[in-house]
């Protein structure tokens, strides 16, 4: 024994942690008290030694009682963390989700208020080449129904286009789509 002390060595910095716990250990066992020590100190003050192993003994069963619950708090608050862990984790899944499907969304939205805004700088060159085509020509039903028809087609793609915008305008003003868009607002020219 005296060579295992000898070969056991205890680092500066633990030296007052050690010394406390030991004089804490100590302190605990010199408070013990034996039965016939708990008897005799009942007798001393008239109490029955059966009355004194009475009482030990529930004094016993509510510490028991006591660690139970204890235990119990712990392992149910173990369990409500690890619920809470979980639920995290699906609500950042779910969030995740719902992110990619809006920015998956918002691209396919930005794409077709793109494409219509292209269509409508499309038809507009178009009427511009049917205006100058005709500009030297004499009226005519058949210059007015060229000039009527550009007009119209530039009417139906605005419209169109207006209707893809504010799709895209709308859906790119929410969470999490806002987080997506590349820009929230889209206007046909």
């Amino acid at each position: 024994m005296a060579e295992t002390q000898a070969k056991s060595t205890t680092n500066y910095e633990d030296v007052d942690d050690v010394m406390e716990l030991a004089e804490r250990l100590r302190s605990e066992d010199v408070v013990k008290f034996s039965a016939s020590e708990m008897a005799e100190m009942g007798s001393e003050l008239g109490i029955p030694a059966e009355y004194i192993e009475q009482a030990r003994s529930q004094l016993k069963e509510r510490r028991l009682r006591e660690e139970r619950l204890a235990a119990e708090k712990a392992a149910q608050k173990k369990k409500r963390m690890r619920l809470g862990g979980i639920a995290a984790v699906v609500v950042a899944a779910v969030m995740g989700l719902w992110s990619m499907s809006a920015s998956s969304k918002v691209g396919r939205l930005a794409e077709a208020a793109d494409a219509s805004i292209a269509q409508v700088a499309s038809v507009k060159e178009r009427q511009a080449s049917v205006q100058a085509m005709l500009a030297n020509r004499p009226d005519s039903p058949d210059k007015d129904a060229e000039l009527i028809g550009a007009e119209n087609r530039i009417r139906v793609e605005l419209k169109r286009c207006n209707e893809a915008v504010v799709r895209y305008n709308q859906y790119a003003s929410r969470f999490p789509a806002s987080l997506w868009a590349r820009s929230t607002t889209k206007r046909c020219e």
